[in-house]
């Protein structure tokens, strides 16, 4: 990525990483039901196994929509943004809609809490190793991969994983 590039404002970058993680949200639901509804641990290690990864390729995406000298600072508003925005849809999704516990979803001290504090954390962690990551290796610097969609294609996807997620807690669970 040359340095010259053009930058996003920030409430547009905002925009763009909330729908990315949105994206990464529903897209792991989509697939993350089919194990947890046959076995909560399969379903467990699953969630585990694949944030990470998403979450690496989310942070990448967007990391390479500014400069690689602002990644440093920029990774900050990205995990503030992605925390922030699975978090909302937690409560929109978890606790409005399915009817669980607000202080049960959130705190850390009970079993579902828990889980959401590993998997925020996750995300957290992963964010970071993929910025270190990206730094260290300048094809991922220049690397025009993920470039291919643009914010149109990531509010689609993100819809159609979302109805998804929305067939399969109403059909299954």
């Amino acid at each position: 990525m040359s340095e010259d590039k053009q930058i996003l404002p920030l409430r547009k970058r905002i925009l763009l990483y909330a729908l990315v993680e949105n994206l990464a949200y529903w897209f792991i639901g989509s697939f993350v039901w089919i194990p947890w509804y046959f076995s909560e641990p399969i379903g467990i290690v699953t969630m585990l196994v694949s944030v990470p990864v998403i979450t690496a390729l989310a942070t990448i995406y967007c990391l390479k929509r500014t400069p690689a000298s602002m990644w440093k600072k920029e990774i900050w508003l990205l995990i503030a943004t992605f925390i922030i925005t699975c978090a909302i849809i937690d409560l929109l999704f978890w606790v409005t809609w399915r009817g669980n516990p607000i202080l049960e979803w959130y705190l850390p001290i009970s079993r579902v809490g828990i889980g959401n504090f590993i998997g925020y954390l996750e995300m957290i962690i992963s964010s970071v190793i993929a910025l270190v990551i990206a730094l260290r290796f300048t094809r991922l610097q220049k690397s025009s991969f993920f470039n291919r969609l643009d914010m149109r294609s990531l509010a689609v996807l993100g819809a159609l994983f979302f109805a998804l997620n929305l067939y399969f807690a109403i059909t299954y669970w």
